[in-house]
């Protein structure tokens, strides 16, 4: 437990100095596997408060492959997503292991994570059922996530390596200030609804103003 603890506070204490600017020109900070699934085991649960279990992660040559224990039904109700077809839904029930690969492209302040195979019980999803679990379960997690298209990286840095040994990130030879009001949220923490405006009738938003003077 202690040294899990170390994982994860060493790979918090990593992404702040990333966050605020506290780096050197042409740093690299390398993010172990055990850094990223003690991070992971801590920050999923908070995201996905039901139906995720046991995540973690492998890393490859530009490949990072996720898995976990999901119960595609639970993590639905919990976010309360619209409900499923009837077919769809015995295909996934109940709780199975899941699999997904991404590969991860990034140079010039960029990357891109292509999506390249998902699993559920070791049987590859794909096409409208793939594309289904993305929008009904990830997307509303991870509205501001980018999928299969280019994401500008920011805060100095430079471009991400994903190798065996972890996550490799490397700054910017040249640091620019970072701004001020930059306060994003925790890396794994879904995005917090907006809040739902009520309409006001439009006779009430009008102001009475007074007639203006006239000139002699």
């Amino acid at each position: 437990a202690r040294a899990a603890d170390a994982n994860y506070a060493s790979c918090v204490r990593k992404f702040e100095e990333i966050r605020t600017g506290r780096v050197k020109p042409g740093a690299e900070y390398i993010f172990t596997p055990a850094e990223i699934n003690a991070y992971a085991r801590v920050e999923a649960p908070v995201a996905v408060p039901q139906g995720l279990r046991e995540p973690r992660v492998e890393f490859a040559a530009d490949h990072v492959t996720g898995y976990a224990l999901a119960d595609f039904n639970k993590m639905q109700h919990a976010k309360g997503g619209a409900k499923m077809n009837f077919i769809l839904a015995k295909l996934i029930e109940g709780e199975r292991p899941v699999a997904a690969t991404v590969e991860v492209q990034s140079s010039n302040g960029k990357a891109t994570a292509y999506l390249r195979r998902f699993e559920i019980s070791k049987v590859r999803a794909s096409g409208s059922v793939l594309e289904f679990l993305v929008s009904t379960f990830f997307r509303p997690l991870y509205p501001e996530a980018h999928i299969n298209e280019p994401w500008v990286i920011g805060y100095n840095v430079d471009r991400i390596s994903v190798r065996p040994d972890g996550v490799h990130v490397y700054m910017s030879q040249t640091l620019k200030p970072l701004p001020k009001t930059a306060s994003p949220s925790k890396p794994l923490a879904p995005a917090a609804p907006a809040p739902v405006k009520k309409s006001v009738p439009a006779t009430a938003t009008r102001k009475k103003t007074a007639p203006a003077p006239v000139k002699k």
